[in-house]
Formats: C-alpha cells, sequence, structure tokens
C-alpha cells in the first residue's frame, strides 16, 4: 500500500447494506458516522454508536459493520501511513494506539462544528487536483485526528461495550466476554449456554440476531485474530499456534485460517514480514 494513499467516500446504507463478515486492510480508516445509528464489531469487541461518533482503525485490524433498522450516512476516510505518523510519533511506544485507535469519540457542539468543518472541506478539496488541494486534505485529515486527542478521551467510559440495560445486549456482552476468556479451551455453545445459565436455542438466536454470526463462525473469527498476532510477533510453530488458539489439529486450523483470511498462515506470516 502506497504510503501517501488517500481515498474518501460518502456512504449511504440501509439495514441490508451490513457486512457479511469482518473484513481487514491494509490502510487506516477514519469512520464518521453522520447520521442514524449502527453497530461495530472490531476484533472482538461490538460497540453501538449513534449519529456524531468517530472511529479510527489502524490497518490490519479486522472489523464489521452492522446497520440497525433506520437508514445511515457516513463518511470514510481511507488513509496510508505518512497521514497519521508526524502525529503517532509524538506518543512513546504504542500509547497512541492503545489511547485513540478503535475506541468511539463524540464531541461537544464546538468540536462537533470543527469536525464537520475537516470532514467537509476533505470532501470539497478531494474534487479538485492540485498541490495545494492535496496540502489542505492532509491538514484537515491531522485536523481530525488532533480534534480525537484533544476530547478528553475517558477509555473507560469509551470501552463500555454494549453498555445498555437491556437484558439481551448483556448477555450478548457476557457471551464475547466469555469467548475472549476461553477461545484457546475447546468451549462450545452448550458450555457457553450453560455458564450464562441459559437454553442453547435461545443463546443461538440471540446470537445469530445480535452479531449477525453464529457462535462457531464468531469463535473462529476470535482464535484467528490471535493467530494472527502470534504469527507476526513469535516465531512459534504452526501446531503450537493452532494449540494456542483452541485447535486440536494443526490442518484443521490451516484450513480455517485460509477460509478467513484467503491466505495460508505460513504465506500469511511471509507476506507481513515475519518469517520464521
Amino acid at each position: 500500500m502506497n504510503s501517501n494513499y488517500f481515498n474518501i467516500s460518502k456512504l449511504y446504507r440501509t439495514p441490508e447494506n451490513s457486512m457479511s463478515s469482518s473484513h481487514t486492510h491494509s490502510f487506516w480508516e477514519l469512520f464518521y458516522l453522520t447520521k442514524g445509528s449502527c453497530s461495530i464489531l472490531i476484533r472482538d469487541a461490538l460497540y453501538e454508536i449513534n449519529e456524531g461518533t468517530i472511529f479510527l482503525i489502524p490497518c490490519d485490524i479486522s472489523h464489521k459493520t452492522i446497520y440497525s433498522n433506520t437508514d445511515n450516512e457516513r463518511i470514510v476516510i481511507e488513509l496510508g501511513d505518512d497521514y497519521v505518523a508526524p502525529i503517532i510519533s509524538g506518543f512513546p511506544d504504542l500509547t497512541f494506539y492503545n489511547k485513540y485507535c478503535c475506541h468511539f469519540f463524540t464531541f461537544n457542539l464546538s468540536a462537533s462544528n470543527l469536525i464537520n468543518y475537516y470532514f467537509d472541506t476533505v470532501l470539497l478539496e478531494s474534487k479538485k487536483h492540485s498541490s495545494i488541494s492535496s496540502l489542505t486534505i492532509r491538514h484537515s485529515i491531522q485536523g481530525i485526528i488532533l480534534c480525537i486527542i484533544r476530547s478528553g478521551f475517558d477509555i473507560t467510559a469509551s470501552l463500555n461495550v454494549r453498555n445498555s440495560l437491556q437484558t439481551e445486549n448483556t448477555i450478548i456482552q457476557n457471551a464475547i466476554d466469555y469467548i475472549e476468556q476461553n477461545f484457546s479451551s475447546n468451549i462450545s455453545l452448550t458450555a457457553l449456554a450453560e455458564h450464562l445459565h441459559l437454553n442453547p436455542s435461545y443463546l443461538s438466536k440471540l446470537f445469530k440476531d445480535e452479531t449477525e454470526m453464529t457462535f462457531k463462525d464468531f469463535l473462529n473469527r476470535i482464535r484467528i485474530s490471535h493467530a494472527e498476532r502470534l504469527l507476526l510477533e513469535t516465531n512459534l510453530p504452526m501446531s503450537d499456534v493452532a494449540s494456542l488458539c483452541g485447535y486440536e489439529s494443526g490442518n484443521y486450523f490451516g484450513d480455517v485460517f485460509k477460509k478467513t483470511k484467503g491466505i495460508s498462515p505460513v504465506k500469511f506470516r511471509e507476506a507481513k514480514g515475519y518469517i520464521a
């Protein structure tokens, strides 16, 4: 991916436009919901967001948008590293990623007006083709990111994933927490239902309704997400990666990984730059 890559789109979405599965890409994404409400599944966390919410999603992070029963409007800006690098360089280690990436942000009226101005400017300048337009776009994008940093982000409040008092939402969040804590074990829908004191059939339907994924598909997605990290950050053999991610068979792990990512785990590790 070109480090200077840039693209912006203003999209209108209906409930029928919900994504069938999570995806990743090799660029940063600024997601701004300008109308309606929706849910975003980022790795293993499910966020319910409303109009005026912004997400900053780094490269290679799996995510999926689930639209509710209302029409939605969003602006998505896709960015190469060069747009973000000057800001990241001002933070030690992984501080920027931990505090400002993959969390949602909302703003007061004054900040919202400034955010809207920046997005409108990027939309307008993207239709022009000049060096001045390119500089204006870069300035506006960095202005948006600085607004995020200045917003007084409270990580504890922001991580209230699906923190609704509605019973069904609480059940799903508890289910997701259980899967995240036990994905490396031989867990099943029956075991999860027993843990939550629910009927397995009811839990299966509720899980599919809320996440638009079956329990098995969601479990595999969590496992593969963790497998990606192990493949990139360690030189463990494939059999160990499979075992640590809950797969008893290395061959089955390879099949699931390739089906999910479109590439074998060995080739994924090589393509991303880690060769054991």
